[in-house]
C-alpha cells in the first residue's frame, strides 16, 4: 500500500517513522498541506494520515483534493485536538463523500496505526464502486424492463439466525460491463425518466419471485424500497395494491420501505399515502434511520411498523462510544415504541455484537450475506432449514 502522511512537525515526522519501520508500505512525508495537495494531484494513494492543525492550508484543505482527484483513498485524521474535533473531521469528510474516514488523537500508538492499516486493506474493495461513463448506458445498449433484475439480501433473527424476510435490492445486467448497482445507473435512470418503470419492473419481477420464497418459507418478508417521489403521488399505491391482489399473497407480509432523508418535500403527502397503504395491510419501514431530517413525531405519525437503524450508526458504535450511545437510545426508543427494529449493514463480529447488545434486533449485512439473485436466494431459504448455527451460516451461504 501507499500511504501519505501530512505533518507539519519534524520531531513528529521521526516519531511516525520509527512506529512504521517494520512495515513494507510505501510512506510519503508531506510537510505542508500544499506539497500534499500537489503530491494527490499526481499520485494515488491507499490512504492518507492528516494533521488538522497546520501553519496556512490544513488537512481539510487535502480531504477536498482528495476527494476531486482520488476518492478512495481511505482518510485518518490525526490531531491533539479533543475528540468533538476529530469527530466533526470525520462528519465533514464523509459530507464531501469520502467512503472513509477515521480519526487518532495524538500521542499514537504502533498499534493502532497497524490496525488502521489493517482496516484499510480489508475494506479497499467495497470503498468505492468503480466509475460508469454514462456513455456506455443508452437505449441502444439496455433493454431496461429486461435487463433490470431484483437481487434479495437476507434479514436474520438475531438469536436463531432464522431468516425472517428479503430485501429488494435493484442492480442491472449490462452485456459489457456485468452486474451494475443503482448508484452506477441511477443517472442514466433519471435522464430518461425511468423512476415509475424502474419500480414498476422490480415489483413485477420480485413478487413472482416473491411467490415462490414462500413455498419455502410462509412466513417470509419482503421489503421494498420506494422512493419519496413515487411515494408522494397516487399511481404507486394503486400499482401495489393491484399486483398483490392478483398474486394473492398478504399485504402484511410486504413492508414499503421509506428512506428518512427523504421526507423533505411534500411530506404530508407520503404519510397520507403511507396510511393508504397501511389501511390495506402493508408494513411500512423507515429506512435509514438516525441519518436523516424527519422528527419522532413523524416516526410517531401511526403508520410505521419497523425501523432500519442505518449501518453508519451499527459500524461507528464500535469505535466511537457516543455512538454506542445512540445506537443503544434509538434501539431503547423504538422497542419501547413497539417497532421491529432492523440493524443493517453489519460486516464484522464486533458491529454484530454491538447491535444485539442493544437489545432483541433483526440484522443483516456481509457478515451474514451479502445480496443475492433469485437462484441463490432460493438455495440459501432450502439451506436454512438445516442451519442453526452462525459458523454454520458463514460457511454455507452460496454467494453469487
Amino acid at each position: 500500500m501507499k500511504i501519505l502522511v501530512l505533518e507539519d512537525d519534524l520531531i513528529q515526522i521521526n516519531y511516525f517513522s520509527k512506529l512504521v519501520s517494520h512495515l513494507e508500505f510505501d510512506f510519503v512525508f508531506c510537510l505542508t498541506a500544499i506539497e500534499a495537495i500537489q503530491k494527490i494531484k499526481s499520485e494515488t494513494f491507499d490512504a492518507a494520515f492528516l494533521d488538522l492543525a497546520m501553519p496556512e492550508e490544513d488537512g481539510f484543505d487535502v480531504v477536498r483534493s482528495i476527494k476531486n482527484h482520488c476518492p478512495a483513498t481511505a482518510i485518518i485524521f490525526v490531531s491533539s485536538s479533543n475528540l468533538e474535533v476529530l469527530r466533526s473531521a470525520v462528519l465533514i469528510a464523509e459530507m464531501l463523500g469520502i467512503k472513509r474516514a477515521k480519526r487518532l488523537q495524538k500521542p499514537i500508538s504502533g498499534h493502532q496505526i497497524e490496525s488502521i492499516l489493517n482496516w484499510v486493506n480489508e475494506t479497499a474493495d467495497k470503498s468505492i464502486r468503480p466509475q460508469i461513463s454514462q456513455k456506455a448506458l443508452s437505449l441502444d445498449s439496455i433493454n431496461f424492463t429486461h435487463d433490470l433484475v431484483p437481487f434479495y439480501q437476507p434479514i436474520f433473527d438475531s438469536e436463531t439466525f432464522d431468516i425472517l424476510g428479503v430485501e429488494v435490492l435493484a442492480r442491472l445486467k449490462h452485456a459489457d460491463l456485468g452486474i451494475l448497482v443503482p448508484g452506477q445507473f441511477f443517472e442514466f435512470v433519471e435522464k430518461h425518466n425511468l423512476d415509475a418503470t424502474l419500480t414498476k419492473t422490480i415489483v413485477d419481477k420480485c413478487l413472482s419471485d416473491y411467490v415462490k420464497f414462500l413455498e419455502i418459507n410462509p412466513s417470509l418478508r419482503i421489503s421494498i424500497n420506494v422512493s419519496h417521489k413515487e411515494l408522494a403521488g397516487k399511481e404507486f399505491l394503486h400499482y401495489i395494491s393491484n399486483a398483490v391482489d392478483n398474486i394473492g399473497i398478504k399485504t402484511s407480509q410486504v413492508i414499503i420501505e421509506v428512506t428518512e432523508k427523504e421526507f423533505v418535500v411534500d411530506e404530508s403527502k407520503v404519510l397520507e399515502n403511507l396510511c393508504r397503504l397501511s389501511i390495506k395491510g402493508f408494513q411500512i419501514s423507515m429506512d435509514d434511520y438516525g441519518v436523516g431530517v424527519s422528527t419522532i413525531s413523524t416516526l410517531m405519525c401511526g403508520v410505521f411498523n419497523e425501523v432500519k437503524i442505518d449501518m453508519d450508526f451499527v459500524r461507528k458504535s464500535t469505535y466511537d462510544h457516543q455512538y454506542k450511545i445512540a445506537l443503544r437510545s434509538m434501539v431503547k426508543f423504538a422497542k419501547e415504541l413497539e417497532f421491529r427494529v432492523v440493524c443493517e449493514g453489519i460486516e464484522n463480529y464486533r458491529e454484530y455484537r454491538n447491535a444485539t447488545s442493544c437489545g432483541d434486533v433483526l440484522i443483516q449485512g456481509y457478515l451474514f450475506s451479502k445480496p443475492l439473485d433469485f437462484k441463490a436466494t432460493l438455495a440459501i431459504l432450502e439451506n436454512k432449514k438445516n442451519q442453526s448455527t452462525l459458523n454454520e451460516l458463514l460457511f454455507s451461504t452460496p454467494y453469487e
